[in-house]
């Protein structure tokens, strides 16, 4: 836990900001590291929230690169996605590399005060 600005900070809360996701969008990443490739509908089977919020949740992991997903064609057209996370080891140093460059800004802004 880290002590920052008066409030303290658990791992969750740090990969939040770091990687900029919402409570839902940790939520989902979360569930899908107990789970093989997984679909939207997947998600909301476990989560309390609507499909919609379940896509966008994904979307947006997938754009910041937190999660892999691949196409399955329908044979009556169509398709599903399937999504499941990064490594935790890929995920561990990107997040190190945030906070790295959160350490050495800080830094920085000492020496110049």
């Amino acid at each position: 836990m880290i002590d920052f600005a008066c409030k303290k900070l658990d791992l969750k809360e740090v990969m939040r900001c770091g990687f900029g996701i919402t409570k839902t969008e940790l939520d989902v990443l979360e569930l899908l590291f107990d789970k093989d490739w997984s679909t939207a509908h997947d998600v909301t089977t476990f989560l309390d929230v609507s499909l919609a919020t379940v896509q966008r949740s994904l979307k947006s992991l997938h754009e910041k690169n937190l999660l892999d997903r691949r196409q399955q064609n329908l044979d009556k057209g169509g398709y599903l996605f399937f999504y499941r996370p990064k490594d935790k080891a890929f995920l561990k140093e990107e997040l190190r590399k945030i906070l790295s460059g959160w350490l050495s800004n800080v830094e920085s802004s000492l020496n110049q005060w």
